[in-house]
């Protein structure tokens, strides 16, 4: 992938210079944010602690968020952050966003090889590099921290392109690739399959391909969610199962699907919830998708056959911000919907009117992703996302003062802290989500309003509980962030 990258960029300086530009964009949303401390425990600190013991040999148990220790992959089976832990020592606790940027740009490589293998068009194929890169799930998903099904969706283009060229090999280490990101991953490869199977079905090695795939995927998600996440987790259950509206089990869920489909038709348009604030989220998601190249699933139903678990997993789930155009709940779209683009594009005859679809769909891929910055229904943290405003590059505290106050803070100490200081403090002997304590020897809060778990009125009384505490001793610093140190007791 590397050689490939390097042999375009010599080849095509457009393609270098776009991939520079949106290189910058999401470097001045992501990076920033997390210099900014608008990255948060949940979940880019749970995963950057996660790649640090790894790299250090250790499993993770998840005590940056969990009183009881529990192994991480028993929340989330992502043992791909284990093959991306050396990193850390490279990247510190940017490995993870430098990371999910990189496979930004793989996926793109991808997308552009697809787009030339198919179109056999640089200029279409740019524009469909450019309207991949500024797809709002795009977006979305860099302001909102880092999660492993970022990886997962941006080598669907590989796998595709390899699937193409019957590179067989290479075909089931990206699926293994795919698998390892997330549990979850494994559900949709299943739907990938069946739906490369459906486009491939009158070639035969492609076809039985496509259907090895999809079993492979069924029983590698079965195996991970009913048996090794469950030994794995202190409930012994699987950690996920947010679909009440359908059933509390997979059993019941699948049986309610095939017993009332209509039923659950109508659920992926209508709120489920008892709150009228999110009567439109999912009609917001459905109009973004739409606009974003939903449009061409119509002509090219396949596809939409591979979105089915995305859908799924979003219009059904308990939590309604998970149906909404927010965070990193939408990337999964960006490749299969840039994927049904190239393979429409060649029913247009004329070159002339394929470039000028192209620059439609390129203007609605932005103009989509300009409105989910500039306002939605569903809350979006706009200073997260406006890379284009003074607001992005202001923080809600004294930069200097804060990493001053880390600094403090010994290497081998253990720390309790405020949730948007914990991904700078992956790298200490232990770091806990505040108020989980236990043998903490530091403590860092802060007056913000961003106090979750806690209400900011609870915090605030927290701050002066320690205050007025005899086993701690509040450290100078300024007036809205508290770092308060263990008295030793002789």
């Amino acid at each position: 992938m590397v050689q490939a990258f390097l042999y375009i960029i010599k080849r095509n300086k457009f393609f270098a210079l776009i991939n520079a530009l949106f290189l910058l964009i999401y470097s001045l949303i992501c990076f920033v944010n997390h210099y900014n401390f608008r990255t948060y425990s949940l979940d880019l600190g749970i995963y950057t602690r996660a790649v640090y013991d790894y790299a250090h040999f250790h499993f993770n148990y998840a005590e940056i968020f969990k009183v009881q220790k529990e192994n991480i992959l028993g929340d989330h089976f992502d043992p791909i952050l284990i093959l991306i832990s050396p990193l850390y020592y490279i990247f510190g606790t940017y490995v993870l966003l430098v990371v999910q940027v990189a496979f930004i740009h793989v996926g793109a490589i991808g997308v552009y090889k697809v787009a030339m293998q198919q179109l056999q068009n640089k200029k279409l194929a740019l524009i469909t590099i450019a309207s991949f890169l500024s797809f709002y799930g795009v977006f979305s998903a860099l302001s909102f921290d880092v999660h492993t099904n970022v990886f997962a969706a941006m080598l669907i283009p590989w796998l595709f392109y390899f699937f193409m060229h019957a590179k067989w090999r290479n075909v089931f280490i990206v699926s293994a690739l795919i698998l390892l990101c997330k549990e979850n991953m494994a559900l949709w490869l299943i739907f990938i399959g069946f739906g490369l199977v459906w486009l491939y079905y009158k070639e035969k090695q492609k076809r039985n391909i496509a259907l090895i795939i999809s079993l492979i995927s069924i029983i590698y998600f079965v195996c991970i969610t009913m048996v090794v996440m469950p030994s794995l987790a202190l409930s012994g259950s699987y950690a996920h199962m947010h679909y009440s509206i359908l059933g509390n089990g997979f059993g019941e869920i699948l049986s309610n699907l095939f017993k009332h489909p209509l039923a659950a038709i109508a659920v992926l348009f209508k709120n489920h919830s008892l709150n009228s604030t999110y009567n439109y989220y999912k009609i917001e998601t459905h109009i973004f998708v739409l606009l974003s190249g939903g449009f061409l699933l119509f002509l090219k139903p396949q596809y939409l056959l591979m979105l089915i678990p995305i859908y799924f997993q979003k219009m059904f789930h308990n939590t309604p911000t998970i149906w909404s155009v927010a965070m990193h709940y939408n990337i999964e779209f960006a490749p299969i919907l840039i994927l049904c683009f190239i393979t429409v594009l060649p029913i247009i005859k004329s070159e002339k009117k394929k470039l000028l679809f192209s620059c439609i769909y390129l203007i609605l891929s932005v103009a989509v992703t300009i409105r989910l910055c500039d306002h939605t229904i569903g809350f979006v943290d706009k200073a997260r996302i406006r890379f284009y405003q003074v607001d992005h590059y202001q923080s809600d505290f004294d930069t200097q003062v804060v990493y001053s106050d880390l600094k403090k803070i010994p290497t081998n100490a253990v720390v309790s802290a405020e949730n948007m200081f914990v991904p700078h403090l992956t790298d200490r002997k232990m770091v806990y989500q505040y108020p989980i304590v236990k043998n903490a020897q530091y403590i860092l809060l802060s007056d913000d309003d961003h106090s979750y778990p806690l209400a900011t009125d609870k915090m605030l009384k927290q701050i002066d509980s320690l205050r007025s505490s005899a086993n701690w001793h509040l450290l100078p610093t300024n007036n809205h962030v508290y770092l308060f140190e263990i008295v030793e007791k002789h």
